[in-house]
Formats: C-alpha cells, structure tokens, sequence
C-alpha cells in the first residue's frame, strides 16, 4: 500500500530471481507513493545481504574516507572516531554501485518505525483506540495513548492522536504527523540536550539504570541493576557524590583500594573524586537506589580509569 514512510526501489531488468535495481527513491508525498505503487515500485526495506569482500571493495571506491578509517585501525571505537559525516548505506553504497539487485518478499511488512506505524499494530478498543496506563477518554476515537506516569490521563472530543506520555517527555501530535518526531530529536542535538542521546530507562552492558526522580544542579535519584557477574567501569567523578542502598542482593563496592561487601537493605557513601566500583558477583540480579548529590549531575562527569566494556 501506499506509504510515506519507506523508500522506494525502482526494479529493472528482471533476473531468475528478483531484478536489477533501476533507482531508489526517497521516501516520498503520499500522492508520489501510490504512483510508484502502481508502477510496480517496492518498499526498500533496508535488508541488505552481500559478500564481505565485494563489500569492502564498494566502501573504498564509493567512500573512502570511511574505507580509510576502519583500515587504519582495529579499534572500532578509534574508527568512528575519525568519520566526520553521517551517511548511511543506502546513500554512501547502494545508490552509487551498479552491483545491486533486488527481490521481493510478499509477506506482511511493518517495521514499526513510527508511532503510527505501532497504531496500526497493536490492538484496539471499540472505538479503535489503543490504551496503555491509567487512561480515560470520552468522544474520542482512534487515538494511541501511552502512558508510562502513575497519574490519569483523559482525552475528551480526541481524535487521531498520538499522546506519548513519560517521565522525561509528553510528545501530543496528529497519528499522520508520527513521521516528523525526528524533527523534535534535530532539534534536541542542536541545543546539546542529553535527552537526545539518554532515556530515563537506559540500557547497558552491565544491565539497566532508570532516573525515577531529579532536580538540575541538586539532586538525582536512580534505580540501578546489575546483572549477575557485570561490574560497571571503575570511575571517579569531580562534581557529585553518591549514596547507594542496596535494595536487593548482595553488592561487592571498591572505593579507592578498600572492598566491600553490601548486603540487602545496607547503605554505603562514596564522596567525590573517591574511585568507586559496583559490582555483582553473584548469581542473582543486584538492584541498589542511588542518590547523586552536587551541582552537576550529567553523563559526562566521569573518569573511568578500567572498564570491562572498552569504554573510555
């Protein structure tokens, strides 16, 4: 069906299987979109398969510099390092090659690229609404309504909305609008605003963090957990200390040279520019609360001096 939210690929000579790709296209208006459906046009669905070595050699004649960057290094950290644009594989590869064919797959398709795109998905009351969380609504009809906060939400005389309700952000907007909310993420990069790049529920290696309550330049409570035999880097801040209660488990803690062991319902300080470690040796998951306290409470305030996970 006709849909805004994909790319589009022209097919051209057909083979046994498939067809040479003749373009790709933008993703496009919805009157272009039923124009390419009617063509013979298909969603590009963004699964490539290819062998490495043709691979390789299409990066170095079609982008260099990123060619250069990975070979000049075996540290992928290091590599991505030294790229200095954003380009994607259909751009920087498969528009450029003469090397590429296509093969339709007809089977059900959707991505759920898009909070329209879950809409469609997910299922719906008899009013074609889909709920989530403590909701009410009157008169209202079509709506996707999630809503993550222990508070009520209502809708009355609503319909064909999105309301995305958490901790960090509300995002309300028209279901046919889903596709613009990257524009609100741009806008976020541009002022530098870390919400952009974190979550209030962030996932790791060592297991999962959540901010459960907050205050700039004071305060910020966290839920911490720590999945059995991960540790987290051993690291030191300059601008905040931390509280940490183990709420369940039993936590092994380095501050400085000295270790340890906090059980289930215990508490330990750690004072700024103190180097501190938590870590799960067991075999069941530690969960702890932590509280930073200072004037400056961002991601970037830490020095981590070892780390598991190659972080730096």
């Amino acid at each position: 069906h006709p849909n805004t939210g994909y790319g589009y690929i022209e097919p051209g000579q057909p083979f046994e299987i498939g067809y040479q790709v003749a373009s790709f296209k933008e993703k496009p208006s919805y009157a272009v979109a039923k124009e390419y459906i009617k063509q013979g046009f298909y969603w590009n669905a963004g699964i490539f398969l290819f062998d490495t070595a043709w691979f390789a050699e299409e990066v170095k004649t079609h982008a260099s510099d990123i060619y250069e960057a990975f070979a000049s290094t075996k540290n992928l950290v290091d590599a991505f390092g030294k790229i200095e644009r954003k380009i994607s594989i259909d751009y920087g590869i498969m528009e450029k090659t003469a090397s590429v064919a296509v093969v339709p797959l007809r089977i059900g398709w959707n991505d759920l690229g898009t909070f329209d795109a879950f809409y469609d998905y997910l299922d719906k009351d008899e009013h074609g609404n889909v709920l989530s969380g403590d909701v009410l609504t009157y008169a209202s009809k079509n709506n996707l309504i999630e809503q993550e906060q222990q508070k009520l939400v209502a809708l009355i005389g609503m319909e064909d909305t999105l309301i995305i309700d958490n901790r960090d952000a509300l995002l309300v907007c028209k279901r046919d609008y889903s596709q613009h909310v990257k524009e609100i993420v741009t806008m976020l990069e541009d002022r530098n605003d870390l919400r952009s790049e974190y979550h209030v529920q962030d996932y790791r290696p060592w297991g999962h963090c959540k901010v459960l309550e907050e205050q700039p330049s004071s305060f910020k409570v966290k839920r911490i957990l720590v999945a059995p035999g991960k540790k987290l880097s051993y690291q030191m801040h300059h601008h905040r200390s931390e509280h940490w209660v183990v709420v369940k488990g039993t936590a092994k803690v380095t501050i400085d040279d000295a270790i340890y062991m906090v059980p289930e319902g215990e508490s330990i300080y750690i004072k700024k520019t103190q180097k501190h470690r938590l870590e799960n040796p067991g075999h069941e998951d530690v969960e702890i609360v932590e509280v930073q306290l200072g004037n400056y409470l961002e991601e970037d305030d830490i020095i981590r001096f070892d780390d598991d996970f190659g972080r730096q």
